[in-house]
């Protein structure tokens, strides 16, 4: 499985240790790859990545890239804040971050970080994707964008539509859609899901950018409805939902993902070692299922086209961000 060195330096994300999978197969040394992911990692990614791979029944984690030790203490809103020029830097022991795209997020608001996206780190490979979507309460008339299109033409800036907070996906979603759609929409941030879905459900905001994830109990209780998928492809969930680029309006993907990075000092074959266990992990039926539960599907890239991704990302985002006035709370 390697020698002393690679144990050391091989990083673990918790969640790909916690879906069960042993590279190299059941005789894997699975300890000389476990190492716990820095403890500051992004707080969306720190608690999510936990949910999709909390095993089942009690049971215990086996194999993997390595066990969960971490200790969740939470980053600020997606910033691997605080110890990330210590994960870039790989001082003292060496970390990876098991990140979402709340870092690149971030990275487009905040005009000073301890580190620069993706080149202080090795990106070893993205792992899995959620959309996001456009949706209205149920106790509005609309039935498709073209309706709410409408209604906000004819009282520009009087419909307002809730998210999750201020820069975050939600947000930039919302925010492209009105770009694409040519109309003006309030923007109302909410600390959390539960008091947004309270005043979507109550009648209070009439519109909603968020995620699959959270939206499922609504929506299966008939009080919220989908509209639009704001990315290139369709929900698995909401199959007869259609994506902004099939209504002629394309927008970027605001959907979340989840990625693996490292310091930017780790050795490519290890990097490309990494890449390998991530993506094998990603087509377990036991991954899939797990991701299933959280409105997620596997979406494997590898270490170059993962950083490719993040520097688009991160471009797209800062213009967005720029042209509209996004700024940090």
């Amino acid at each position: 499985m390697g020698g002393k060195d690679d144990g050391r330096h091989c990083l673990a994300a918790g969640a790909a240790g916690r879906a069960g999978y042993s590279p190299g197969g059941a005789g894997g040394r699975a300890a000389d790859l476990a190492r716990p992911p820095h403890p500051h990692a992004d707080r969306l990614s720190a608690g999510r990545a936990h949910r999709l791979h909390r095993p089942r029944g009690g049971q215990r984690p086996t194999g993997g890239l390595g066990p969960d030790r971490r200790r969740r203490e939470p980053g600020r809103g997606g910033i691997i804040c605080r110890g990330g020029g210590r994960v870039a830097r790989g001082a003292g022991r060496a970390h990876a971050v098991f990140a979402s795209n709340s870092v690149v997020l971030n990275g487009a608001i905040h005009p000073s970080l301890p580190y620069t996206l993706p080149d202080s780190f090795a990106p070893v490979g993205s792992f899995c994707a959620a959309p996001n979507v456009f949706w209205c309460a149920a106790n509005q008339p609309w039935r498709d964008i073209a309706g709410v299109v409408a209604a906000a033409r004819a009282q520009p800036g009087a419909l307002a539509y809730g998210t999750t907070g201020v820069g975050g996906t939600g947000h930039f979603g919302g925010e492209t859609l009105c770009g694409a759609l040519d109309i003006s929409l309030s923007h109302v941030p909410y600390r959390g899901t539960a008091p947004l879905m309270q005043d979507v459900i109550g009648g209070r905001v009439p519109l909603l950018a968020h995620g699959m994830a959270g939206a499922v109990g609504p929506y299966q209780a008939g009080q919220i409805r989908p509209l639009a998928i704001l990315g290139p492809r369709r929900a698995v969930e909401l199959p007869e939902v259609p994506t902004m680029a099939e209504l002629g309006f394309p927008v970027p993907d605001s959907g979340v993902w989840f990625g693996l990075m490292a310091p930017a000092a780790t050795p490519p074959q290890l990097v490309a070692r990494m890449a390998r266990d991530l993506e094998a992990l990603s087509k377990t039926e036991d991954a899939r299922a797990k991701l299933a539960t959280q409105a997620a599907v596997p979406d494997f890239a590898g270490p170059a086209a993962f950083a490719d991704r993040i520097r688009t990302e991160l471009a797209t985002w800062r213009e967005v961000a720029l042209r509209v006035g996004i700024r940090p709370e």
